[in-house]
């Protein structure tokens, strides 16, 4: 009997221990796989600035680690406007990077980054599994200042199911989910920066000089137009209702409206942001709103949709100087009236965004603008004028400047947010992309 219990407890312990050994190899973490460094991907884009935008862009993806090439080819609406395509390549290749949509190309300086590094990182953890788009998935993430980083593995074939980024201390929120994965090289073409990034953007057949009113969204310390962006009234209209339609108080509450004389001979539209502009800064630039037209609409009729234009101080001419002297481009004729933003919201402004669901042309909003712009009458929709410092001179004397090259100016990442995750990361670009196209 002794040696039959005997036996029992040892099967029994025996039972026992490989019971534990399963229940471990039940709840440990899986092996982070390896994934390839080359492979295309079907690619979706979901990407959300809170107060600012949200947008989805679908397309294809390429990835060449070992080169230090990625390429997005993506298709979307404007701000949900189904009528308004874009179509954009996204070159990150070693020393810059490139967006190229509808035709018009945009370069910075940059630093190729490898996304995938994070994933093997040590400080990245398993914390479960998800189900995406009806595939099972392993997870893993890690928390840096205030990001977060996940990364969704098929459990199935271990190939990359989604990518997730968010930075809840900025509002911005980016998942990038991937289909049809093919491992592999790509063919070296498809990484070759198109040759439009390279030549100088050509200058619209202009007819000679005119006045043209414009806007700008400002801040009460910085009313001057020099190495800005503005608009006309349909074209300014949406940056104006995503920042009053925030729940913050914005830096920018004035809407001045100006006219100014400019030679029609237009060349790329610059961006124009911390007192610089690039990639044109020998004339005026113009372009539809978001360059939703072909060739960004640079000598088009944009009044459909409204015309963004820079206008960069090296070719702003002085008060003694007409358009035309010294190679100066444009001047300012006169400040029409400032209005604040807080009068814009007491007239229903922000409603009237609301009520087009901030869709592009916004026709509601734009008329708010004009009347407020137009008029005194409170009781009507108007605006009282907000009266300009003393001391501001439209047309300053011309500092002594080379004027530079029409094309291929790099920015720097100064006045970015100061993160290196975060500038490096594919596709977080566009952050600031969005927020350099006014400031």
């Amino acid at each position: 009997n002794n040696t039959k219990t005997m036996r029992i407890s040892l099967l029994s312990f025996v039972f026992f221990i490989f019971s534990l050994n399963q229940i471990y190899l039940i709840n440990a973490d899986p092996a982070k796989p390896q994934l390839p460094m080359q492979f295309n991907s079907t690619i979706n884009v979901n990407s959300t600035f809170v107060g600012v935008y949200s947008q989805v862009f679908n397309g294809t993806y390429y990835f060449d680690a070992p080169n230090e090439h990625n390429k997005y080819e993506l298709f979307y609406d404007v701000m949900y406007n189904p009528q308004l395509k874009l179509l954009t390549g996204i070159y990150l290749v070693p020393g810059a990077n490139y967006f190229v949509t509808n035709g018009v190309c945009r370069s910075w300086n940059g630093q190729w980054f490898n996304f995938l590094d994070l994933f093997y990182d040590d400080d990245t953890v398993y914390v479960g599994q998800e189900e995406i788009d009806n595939r099972n998935t392993n997870v893993w993430e890690q928390k840096y200042h205030g990001q977060t980083f996940k990364y969704a593995i098929s459990v199935e074939d271990n190939s990359l199911v989604q990518y997730k980024y968010t930075f809840p201390l900025i509002g911005y929120y980016q998942t990038q989910t991937f289909s049809d994965v093919v491992a592999g090289p790509s063919n070296p073409k498809l990484f070759d920066v198109p040759q439009v990034c390279f030549e100088p953007s050509p200058l619209c057949n202009g007819s000679g000089v005119q006045n043209i009113s414009i806007i700008r969204f400002h801040s009460d310390t910085d009313y001057s137009l020099d190495n800005h962006n503005v608009a006309d009234l349909i074209g300014d209209v949406y940056f104006i209702c995503i920042t009053l339609g925030r729940d913050t108080h914005p830096v920018d509450n004035l809407v001045t409206s100006f006219q100014i004389m400019t030679n029609t001979s237009f060349g790329a539209y610059a961006k124009c942001n911390s007192g610089n502009c690039v990639n044109n800064t020998a004339s005026v630039g113009r372009a539809a709103t978001y360059g939703a037209k072909p060739d960004g609409g640079q000598c088009a009729d944009n009044t459909d949709i409204g015309t963004w234009y820079s206008l960069p101080s090296e070719v702003h001419c002085s008060e003694n100087e007409e358009i035309g002297d010294n190679g100066c481009t444009w001047k300012v004729n006169k400040q029409f009236k400032t209005i604040s933003g807080d009068c814009l919201k007491q007239q229903g402004f922000v409603e009237a965004c609301k009520e087009e669901n901030y869709r592009i042309p916004l026709v509601k909003a734009s008329q708010k603008l004009l009347i407020a712009l137009s008029s005194t009458d409170t009781n009507y929709g108007g605006c009282p004028a907000v009266t300009p410092p003393d001391d501001l001179v439209w047309n300053p004397p011309r500092l002594k400047k080379q004027v530079a090259q029409n094309q291929n100016q790099k920015f720097s990442n100064k006045g970015m947010i100061k993160n290196a995750y975060l500038t490096r990361q594919p596709l977080h670009s566009e952050i600031y992309e969005f927020m350099k196209q006014h400031d």
